[in-house]
């Protein structure tokens, strides 16, 4: 194995992108929107990725 790539599972994947992004400096790489909210994002920052996956609700 040579990369592991996390999912965190959280309550509001838009909440968290803007944690990860805007504070800790994570680009999106991409994202799937799922009745007209957001429910899952990849990002990375440098050689480090993880995805956030919205546990609805």
């Amino acid at each position: 194995m040579n990369r592991v790539t996390p999912l965190l599972n959280v309550q509001d994947v838009a909440r968290s992108l803007a944690f990860w992004r805007d504070l800790l400096g994570f680009e999106v790489v991409s994202t799937f929107d799922w009745e007209g909210r957001l429910a899952w994002a990849r990002l990375k920052h440098g050689e480090v990725q993880l995805m956030l996956n919205g546990r609805g609700g």
